[in-house]
């Protein structure tokens, strides 16, 4: 199998991953684009903003859709971009979900990371740590 099917497997499995999630928490979905969000005091946090394009950091505010945060990363997760890359793992420790939106200022971020498909699927699935 070539590199590129492959991805192409892989994302297609992280997508009905995600469906199955959605279909098993009542069909919630977020519009926008799915993005990792660091902040000055060493947050972490996952979610959709409207359009990533426009979004600058330091001037805008973050008001991010679904919001989770990072409590713990494990190192099999690669840091804050493997979060971005395949999402949290079953060792990772991931807050609860925020029912609407977050507003982050936009003095305490630090940077604003795009998701794959395959990490959005793992942040939407990813047990909630409640310690």
């Amino acid at each position: 199998m070539s590199k590129a099917s492959e991805e192409l497997k892989n994302e297609m499995a992280a997508l009905q991953a995600r469906l199955d999630k959605l279909e098993s928490a009542g069909g919630e979905t977020f519009d926008g684009d799915a993005v990792v969000v660091t902040t000055s005091k060493r947050g972490v946090f996952f979610g959709y903003i409207d359009n990533f394009n426009s979004f600058n950091v330091g001037d805008d505010a973050a008001l991010l859709a679904g919001a989770r945060n990072c409590i713990y990363w494990s190192s099999d997760v690669g840091g804050v971009l493997g979060l971005c890359v395949t999402g949290p793992s079953e060792s990772c420790r991931i807050g609860a979900q925020v029912p609407g939106q977050h507003e982050m200022p936009a003095g305490d971020i630090t940077s604003v990371t795009q998701c794959t498909a395959e990490a959005e699927a793992a942040w939407n699935a990813a047990a909630t740590y409640k310690g």
